[in-house]
């Protein structure tokens, strides 16, 4: 008799914790999707692990109509992103060696970075854009990224170590390629071909054609020609007074 009780007894505690719904996840629960008095059945995937939209897609909740309340994981939270087939080959091979980094930034953040991890590389490019999908980890203890939201991700391949940086705003195109006017010693200009590397925000790396320290021309290359003079403006102290000249006819 005994053992009848103590098997009713169990039967009873499976039956009573299926009056309680427990998430898999610790996260923020959303807005209720149902009411007291509606309707559910069992079935389908309610909760989820949520992801951070990237510079090339936003996050994506599954539609279940069975849903009684949405999960979003917050801490770490995921980033993901696309990138070109074309860089696909470089991307798995720093993969490889273990120096694959991700800079991920709020567009509205003025430029601050939150280091990430890359932790997941998509096994299929997509044929209709060419691109593969990634994505990063990010350490969200101050909930500063949000569910959805589109941020700006950098993938890190590589360092390049005393590189020469200009504004992206000096190299101009020709029918030989690209080229910068150097300012030479004697104040006149010198067209020289260049060879550009990456763009680094407002910035591009040379590889060949400028040293460092030299002088490239950044503004009004339309008026500047080879060997012709030019006029160097240095940029005025925002905190200096502006001086002013009056003069009578």
């Amino acid at each position: 008799m005994l053992k009848v009780d103590t098997a009713a007894i169990d039967s009873a505690k499976v039956d009573l914790s299926y009056c309680y719904i427990h998430s898999p996840i610790d996260g923020r629960a959303g807005q209720r999707l149902v009411d007291v008095g509606n309707v559910v059945s069992p079935g389908g995937t309610a909760n989820r692990n949520s992801t951070e939209g990237g510079n090339n897609g936003t996050a994506s909740s599954p539609t279940n109509s069975n849903a009684l309340v949405v999960i979003e994981k917050l801490d770490p939270i995921y980033a993901d992103f696309t990138i070109s087939q074309d860089k696909l080959t470089a991307v798995q091979e720093q993969m490889r060696s273990g120096t694959l980094k991700t800079e991920i930034r709020l567009p509205d953040a003025n430029g601050e970075m939150v280091a990430g991890t890359l932790t997941f590389l998509d096994n299929a490019v997509q044929n209709t854009t060419g691109t593969v999908s990634l994505r990063a980890t990010i350490p969200n203890a101050g909930h500063r990224f949000w569910p959805g939201r589109f941020v700006n991700v950098r993938l890190v391949l590589s360092t390049l170590h005393q590189a020469v940086l200009i504004p992206a705003t000096a190299p101009q195109m020709s029918a030989k390629g690209s080229f910068v006017y150097v300012v030479k010693q004697d104040q006149t200009a010198e067209q020289r071909q260049v060879s550009l590397g990456q763009r680094q925000q407002d910035l591009v790396v040379i590889e060949s054609g400028v040293q460092v320290g030299e002088t490239v021309v950044t503004n009004g290359q339309l008026g500047v020609t080879p060997g012709g003079k030019v006029l160097v403006e240095k940029p005025r102290d925002a905190n200096a007074p502006v001086k002013t000249e009056s003069g009578s006819k």
